[in-house]
């Protein structure tokens, strides 16, 4: 229901808190970047206006996995191939934006995007 809701081509619905999802779909989208025979991408983006304990979770679930997590501004941050998947809120915390630009760069890049929504 998830996925047609959202139009993605996988989605998961957490019975758990946001930072757990968020956590949850980090590590879903690392192992399948990494499924593929190409260099490893352990960098995991998260937008600095995700919640605080969603990005806490995060931090915290990528130390086991070796995941590399880069916090910052999803209107600046330059991707590359080491990233294996970016996330952000949708509301942000701080305003709605359209975020179907960044989602582009992502995708370009060769990564998944993981989005938060209520």
């Amino acid at each position: 229901m998830v996925a047609d809701f959202t139009g993605m081509p996988v989605a998961n619905a957490s019975l758990l808190d946001e930072g757990t999802a968020a956590a949850e779909a980090m590590a879903m989208a690392y192992g399948i970047v990494n499924k593929s025979p190409k260099l490893p991408a352990n960098k995991f983006f998260i937008s600095t206006r995700c919640y605080r304990q969603t990005i806490d979770v995060v931090l915290t679930r990528a130390t086991p996995h070796n995941i590399e997590v880069v916090v910052g501004n999803p209107d600046t941050v330059e991707f590359d191939k080491s990233y294996s998947e970016h996330s952000f809120n949708i509301p942000e915390r701080t305003a709605h934006a359209d975020r179907r630009g960044f989602v582009k760069k992502v995708h370009d890049a060769g990564a998944i995007a993981i989005v938060a929504t209520d």
